[in-house]
């Protein structure tokens, strides 16, 4: 600015020098890398050569227009490509109640009726921000599949943000699911205060049924699960509890073998919030549990939390790990209800194994299918999600 008539005496062929030093000095290893890595990474071409593009663009309209045009320029062509990603679908994954399952383990009888009806429970699983470039495909994804659905779960704890027309269109979900008579729950977004918060700004939450919000997936999944098998006709008359007789760990045994093998219980009933195991505990007693509901949790030390495990309904056992094995107990086990079971502590078990061996053993081969049938549940619901 000041010196220009001093740098107009330097010579010509000096300052082509520095030009040309310059010049070289803007193929940066940045630039490079990018060419090697379009030669080496068939995966990512198409994103590797559009930011090649960006940049071949920017530096040729710098030599031929100005510095300012190009960086503009740049700037816009870069904000197209970025618009145009966020444009794609902002679902990470998708599954429908039968493939996976609630954390609430049942009989099998109710197990299987899932298995059948579970197809009307569907679940989106979303990552990335929700606007105005992702929301309509959303939308279009949603109406498609609710002709064949009546259960929507909207899995929210990935996405990072809601602008105005995401939230509008949200609204509009909410409102064409209810009309249909079917429903649409949430997971995961009142995690997020600054979401939360937006939505309540926008109107979102007059339109959302104040029962449509879930912590977590899983509790929304259970939800939907208990609905399908209240409404089942199967179902009636059962939902309250379940016979002793009728639990699938007695299924092949005589009237004789069930009476002999109810000598050996005992009746134990708790109370809603009241704990039934704590961990570390050293007892071995097995639980056949006939009504209510109960929930197996760990206490998570940072933030003086429980984070549930698994949840026991009418007409299956727990406690059975211990039972087996002997060591204490893992986690605690509340009653989430008021909860009836009969108990079969180790000692009486060991006395029925003298007075009466088939007995015992053909528990113990139920207790054994039981678990291996849990664990092929959990097995195929892994392979759906990796896949997914």
């Amino acid at each position: 600015m000041t010196l220009g008539s001093v740098i107009g005496k330097i010579p010509l062929a000096v300052i082509a020098g520095i030009i040309i030093s310059v010049g070289f000095g803007l193929f940066d290893k940045w630039t490079i890398d990018l060419f090697r890595n379009l030669l080496q990474t068939h995966e990512q071409q198409k994103r590797i050569l559009a930011n090649l593009a960006v940049t071949i663009a920017v530096a040729v309209i710098t030599v031929c227009v100005n510095l300012i045009v190009a960086v503009l320029i740049g700037i816009a062509i870069a904000s197209g490509l970025f618009v145009a990603r966020m444009g794609r679908s902002i679902i990470k994954r998708k599954y429908f109640g039968d493939q996976i399952h609630s954390k609430k383990v049942r009989t099998i009888k109710n197990s299987t009726l899932l298995q059948e009806r579970g197809k009307g429970i569907i679940v989106y699983e979303l990552r990335g921000p929700l606007f105005f470039g992702s929301a309509d495909n959303l939308v279009r994804e949603i109406e498609s599949v609710m002709n064949q659905c009546t259960y929507c779960i909207i899995d929210m704890k990935r996405v990072n943000e809601i602008d105005s027309t995401g939230a509008k269109i949200l609204g509009q979900i909410s409102k064409k699911v209810n009309e249909s008579g079917k429903y649409l729950l949430i997971s995961y977004l009142r995690d997020d205060p600054s979401l939360s918060d937006f939505l309540k700004a926008m109107g979102v939450y007059k339109i959302l049924d104040e029962n449509c919000f879930f912590p977590d997936t899983d509790a929304a999944l259970e939800w939907a699960e208990d609905n399908v098998l209240t409404q089942s006709i199967e179902l009636a008359g059962i939902s309250g509890g379940i016979q002793l007789e009728q639990m699938d760990i007695l299924k092949d045994f005589s009237q004789e073998e069930i009476q002999a093998l109810k000598q050996k219980l005992t009746r134990k009933t708790f109370k809603k919030g009241e704990i039934i195991l704590k961990e570390g505990d050293i007892d071995r007693n097995l639980f056949f549990l006939t009504r209510g509901s109960v929930s197996v949790r760990i206490h998570l030390p940072e933030s003086d939390r429980y984070k549930r495990l698994i949840t026991y309904s009418p007409g299956v056992m727990f406690g059975e790990m211990a039972f087996l094995d002997g060591s204490p107990r893992s986690a605690d086990v509340w009653s989430d209800e008021d909860s009836e079971t009969y108990l079969l502590s180790a000692d009486d078990y060991h006395v029925l194994q003298d007075e009466t061996r088939e007995i015992a053993v053909k528990l113990i081969r139920n207790i054994a299918l039981e678990m291996s049938n849990r664990l092929r549940i959990r097995t195929n619901e892994v392979r759906v999600l990796e896949e997914g």
